[in-house]
């Protein structure tokens, strides 16, 4: 259904549907008919949701937010929106499991003791002035869902607050916790704290990370939101790419 009430903040209006292909396309065909500026589209299930470089993603119905935020920027967005929607998507989560620490593996996979919470897509056309931000989080996901691989590898809110002795959240109240936390981290103010905050949260620092031509150690992020590493006795900055850390793990899936 959708919530027709007018207001432009985040996460108005919006639609939810119990099965989709994708929250992101849904997002896009609703900004090409010219859905306003905060616009969120919900999910119970996808049937061919994706992640960055053109991965699949899948959860079992209604185990994860499946979201997608549909945002107007007044100016083009800089390279530190993308690290900023994952500092708030991993503000929303510590505020529903009090006791939770979620770390950010650069540019937006959220993680929990080395496993993976969250993944985020963004997609858009600046020349049209908007963007899609996708954002997956696994609130309700068991062990016995997921694929015998990803076991030790993949985490969800539930699985954290029963380890704290929490209150489990569904996927409905993480949303509403986003559309807050969206908002204060990417408007102006918000955006000019990331590099200030990014390294309470990185967990690449330190760490061999590898790409396609290359190996060094992550050394944090520029001020346009790009990695730092060191190779040798020089510091070069990669754009967001394949940049996984260097111990065999595989690239996280995102949303």
């Amino acid at each position: 259904m959708v919530d027709a009430s007018g207001d432009q903040r985040i996460g108005f209006p919006h639609l939810h549907v119990r099965r989709c292909g994708s929250t992101n396309d849904l997002a896009r065909a609703l900004a090409a008919r010219g859905a306003p500026h905060g616009t969120l589209v919900t999910a119970d299930e996808q049937t061919a949701g994706r992640g960055r470089q053109g991965r699949s993603w899948t959860a079992p119905p209604g185990s994860s937010l499946l979201a997608s935020f549909l945002l107007r920027p007044q100016r083009p967005p800089s390279g530190l929106f993308a690290l900023a929607v994952a500092l708030a998507t991993a503000e929303a989560c510590e505020e529903l499991v009090p006791g939770l620490e979620v770390g950010v593996k650069w540019p937006n996979d959220l993680v929990v003791a080395g496993r993976k919470l969250a993944g985020i897509l963004i997609e858009g056309r600046p020349q049209e002035s908007w963007l899609v931000v996708g954002i997956g989080v696994n609130v309700t996901l068991r062990p016995e869902q997921l694929a015998p691989e990803l076991v030790d590898r993949a985490t969800s809110l539930a699985l954290e607050a029963e380890r704290l002795g929490r209150r489990v959240p569904v996927p409905s109240e993480l949303a509403t916790a986003l559309c807050t936390t969206l908002a204060r981290w990417t408007e102006p103010s918000g955006l000019e704290r990331v590099t200030a905050v990014w390294p309470s949260r990185d967990v690449l620092a330190g760490h061999t990370v590898r790409w396609s031509s290359g190996s060094g150690i992550a050394e944090g992020i520029d001020e346009q939101g790009r990695l730092r590493v060191r190779v040798g006795e020089q510091e070069i900055t990669l754009a967001a790419g394949e940049v996984h850390l260097g111990t065999g793990e595989a690239p996280a899936e995102t949303h």
